[in-house]
């Protein structure tokens, strides 16, 4: 057993032996394993590493290590420093469970002979070792005073006998301050990332100075998690401070800004831009009180989201290709929904030259086929990911299926492409992905008829005068007026041990004769039930029928009771012929509980566009909306519009058009914390006493005006980024429900500031958003594994294709790429925070918590993705 070499590594150094000492300077490997170089002079007598001692190297957005060979971290966060006579023991049972990297938190009073003793036992497993700093007036703070002293009195004071020893060259990383810089920001333009560059570039230059090669591993401010400091050329600034242009940049995944797979794979791709490495140095729990995220996406996301490239050389435009992945086992598809990703070029979407088709489809264990519904490629992302669904409540939720088609035995799920006319010429990339299925929440049909064998219990309403004539024709039930009536009205009977009770959905086909058309504009169609009196589901109106042809409509209704069903439609005049209605369904719907929690409703930095802000027409002074460089420029322009005593030629007014399209946006949140980050032109400074930077909202009923919030020149500080975080108090009156007929900024008092633009870099809204449902994954094809590519094949092709050669051309495509990362922490967390926790004991490897057990064995933990580092052959 090696549990105790560790120990007696320690106690070795503790005691001045040889382990630790000079003595070992006088062996044959002296040259070798070289432990303090001598002084260099001019450096104050400070020892320092060996010139060109191997160390672990950044090689654009990669890490290297001693050897050149390129290295993914896997590994876990250790404190170390808190204990450091039981947790050196740990060190070897992090090893243990796959671990490549550990990264070692030391404390302010961690004595050298403590960090050597560590570095030791790291050396002995063949790991790589993050060592980093972490105090309370460090992290999350943005003490200057606290920085360098921790790099002065430790890393080049207390630390550095231990640090510049040529064994520890190849196996070393440098995180000076764990946390360290300022918290709130999250805003890639800010000016306040400012004083935290220069400091670091500030002790990057006095580390390089002291003769160290390491890679230095810079910690994200905000706790670590506001990676948005890097954005910007700001990571980029920090490499070119460096001699040795070896920088790794670190962020902490918690909160939020890091909360499912989605948000970590948009932080990774904004932080690509910095052609940089990055490592997740640390990162929390799905179950976490505070600060959760989602620690298997996180995995997952780390190992690099792959997709499957499906590149078709297309020939015809009569071309059709079907891709199809084989389950392992058949599998029921009803009470499902089954769903793909898909990702087209922009050529498809924008072809004027045919449409490309696209259709999800699924075979039995005999190989029946059945369709999903039809797709065109207009209608999807164009050089996006787009996603292709459909619930299956029952066969009559295909498309098309081949007779005796079995949906309880699905053995394959594919996709077709079809060239639907679409000109050869027109092609591009098509990838897949994410091929699921999951337990669907499904209506419960409750009635249903087919008037296959007649009218059923349908009937006329004994009141009515004269009485509408029901009859059976052609499988169908058909509804015949009385001449100079303009309604028809069908009743179905009540049924014992049925209610419709709750939210209902009716569905039926309708042929209304083509002779309706002219003289029937008001038409009207409802369907009713009787409980405590009739009640009307929704309308629909001569717009939501097709005179001539056969119509599917759907009624929606919330109904407190009853069984009996009437179908009304009025306003008919012109013909006398029979009205036909078939295929009538009444399902009830699966009530929605729906649980919140706090996170963001609505955020822009304006990257891409203005995203939906623009001039709102109040007032005489032109200003134009753009969006430039990642923000919103809002800049008032020269005017002849009148007398600058009218407030109207004093003030501009942009607002958000379509905040309807905001999904998550909720004025009923218990709170609302909105946050601008804005920078005002310095011409502002002579701006006159009176000027505002209003945020402001009105209600849906037009009522209830409201400023949420006023600032002055004194807040806003013109020439500089400001960022201003409030809470939107609204008025007791204002209507909460509905969308606002305004909300946005107004400016007041600028009739002399023509061309001094209001620069605004992010908007976001906190408050309560739906707490997402978690998924009941029956089936997940993501391939993220090898055989997930093993599955896929091609099913059938027409045209001029060749299957043999569509199938040869299939690849793995990277949608992400993967990243390395250490997971907090291995024991010792204080007990609200006990469930990050990987292990039970600092003694052994074999006692894990449920949490340490997913990331070891979990999809893209530590067993599956951690390979073993390369240190130089003189080791």
């Amino acid at each position: 057993m090696k549990k105790q070499i560790g120990y007696l590594a320690f106690a070795a150094c503790m005691l001045g032996l040889q382990a630790c000492g000079g003595s070992m300077l006088g062996t044959p490997d002296s040259e070798k394993h070289k432990l303090v170089p001598d002084p260099v002079e001019g450096n104050e007598g400070r020892p320092r590493p060996s010139e060109n001692a191997p160390v672990i190297t950044s090689d654009e957005d990669r890490i290297v290590d001693a050897t050149g060979e390129p290295i993914l971290l896997r590994g876990v966060n250790l404190q170390y420093g808190e204990n450091p006579i039981d947790r050196i023991n740990s060190i070897t049972s992090i090893r243990e469970v796959g671990s490549n990297v550990i990264r070692l938190q030391l404390r302010a009073e961690t004595t050298g002979e403590e960090l050597e003793a560590a570095l030791m036992t790291v050396v002995e497993e063949g790991m790589i070792a993050v060592i980093s700093y972490w105090e309370p007036e460090v992290a999350c703070a943005a003490d200057d005073q606290a920085l360098f002293g921790a790099v002065n009195n430790l890393w080049l004071g207390e630390w550095i006998d231990v640090l510049v020893q040529d064994r520890f060259q190849p196996h070393i990383m440098l995180n000076l301050a764990s946390q360290w810089g300022p918290t709130g920001i999250f805003n890639s333009y800010s000016q306040g990332y400012r004083i935290y560059i220069d400091n670091y570039k500030a002790v990057i230059r006095q580390v390089r100075d002291a003769g160290f090669d390491n890679p230095i591993v810079v910690d994200a401010p905000g706790c670590g998690r506001d990676y948005f400091a890097f954005l910007g050329n700001r990571g980029r600034e920090l490499l070119a401070a460096d001699d040795q242009e070896n920088i790794i940049l670190s962020v902490h995944g918690y909160g939020s800004r890091w909360g499912d797979g989605d948000d970590v794979a948009e932080a990774m791709a904004a932080l690509e831009g910095e052609d940089m490495p990055v490592l997740m140095s640390e990162f929390g729990d799905a179950n976490m009180e505070e600060d959760d995220v989602d620690h298997m996406e996180i995995m997952v996301q780390g190992a690099g989201n792959r997709a499957a490239g499906l590149p078709v050389d297309w020939q015809t435009e009569a071309d059709k290709a079907a891709y199809r992945v084989t389950l392992e086992q058949p599998m029921s598809v009803y009470g499902r929904e089954v769903s793909m990703d898909v990702f087209l070029a922009a050529a498809y979407v924008e072809s004027t030259e045919g449409v490309l088709g696209l259709q999800m489809y699924v075979r039995d264990g005999e190989g029946r086929y059945a369709n999903l519904g039809w797709n065109t490629a207009d209608a999807q992302e164009a050089d996006g990911w787009s996603t292709l669904t459909r619930v299956i409540e029952n066969n009559s939720s295909f498309g098309w299926a081949e007779e005796g088609f079995d949906g309880s035995a699905v053995t394959q799920i594919g996709l077709e492409l079809i060239g639907n006319g679409k000109s050869p010429e027109v092609g591009g990339e098509i990838r897949i992905d994410n091929i699921k299925v999951i337990e669907a929440s499904v209506p419960e049909t409750l009635r249903a008829w087919d008037f296959d064998s007649g009218v059923a219990d349908w009937g006329p309403a004994s009141w009515e005068d004269p009485q509408t004539q029901v009859s059976a024709q052609d499988g169908a039930l058909a509804l015949t007026r009385v001449d100079g009536d303009q309604e028809v009205l069908a009743l179905s009977g009540p049924l014992d041990g049925i209610s419709y009770d709750g939210q209902i959905e009716i569905t039926m086909d309708v042929l209304v004769p083509a002779a309706y058309q002219a003289g029937s504009p008001d038409l009207y169609f409802t369907v009713l039930s009787n409980s405590a009196g009739w009640q009307a589901a929704d309308y629909l109106g001569a717009g939501n029928v097709t005179f001539g042809e056969w119509t599917s409509v759907t009624f929606s209704a919330e109904w407190a009771g009853g069984s009996d069903l009437g179908i009304q439609m009025g306003g008919l005049a012109g013909s006398v012929e029979s009205i036909l209605v078939d295929n009538i369904t009444v399902k009830g719907l699966p009530e929605e509980q729906t649980a919140f929690e706090w996170g963001t409703q609505y955020q822009s930095d304006f990257s891409a566009d203005t995203d939906g802000w623009s001039v709102l027409g109040w007032h005489a002074l032109p200003v134009s909306v753009t969006a430039e460089e990642g923000a919103l420029v809002i800049e008032p322009r020269p005017s002849e519009a009148g007398d600058a005593s009218d407030d109207d030629n004093r003030t501009i007014a942009v607002q958000k058009t379509d905040l309807a399209s905001v999904e998550n946006f909720n004025l009923n949140s218990q709170e609302l914390v909105m946050t601008v980050s804005l920078m005002l032109d310095e011409a502002y400074s002579s701006a006159p006493e009176d000027f505002e930077f209003r945020v402001f909202i009105q209600d849906s009923q037009w009522e209830n005006h409201t400023n949420v919030a006023v600032w002055t020149l004194e807040d806003l500080a013109p020439g500089e980024w400001v960022t201003q975080e409030f809470e939107m108090v609204l008025p007791e009156a204002f209507e909460r429900n509905g969308i606002p007929q305004h909300f946005g900024f107004q400016v007041y008092g600028i009739s002399d500031m023509p061309d001094a633009p209001i620069t605004v870099g992010e908007v976001r809204i906190e408050g309560d958003i739906p707490l997402e449902v978690e998924e009941d994954v029956v089936e997940l094809i993501d391939f993220h594994y090898d055989e997930h590519f093993e599955m896929l094949g091609v099913d059938f092709v027409e045209g001029g294709l060749v299957a043999e050669d569509l199938e040869a051309e299939i690849t793995a495509v990277q949608r992400t790429e993967p990243f390395g990362w250490l997971a907090w922490s291995w024991v010792g967390n204080e007990e609200e925070k006990a469930v990050l926790n990987l292990s039970n004991s600092e003694q052994t490897s074999v006692d894990l918590t449920e949490r340490g057990m997913q990331i070891i064995s979990g999809k893209g933990g530590l067993e599956e993705t951690s390979v073993p580092a390369n240190f130089p052959a003189s080791e």
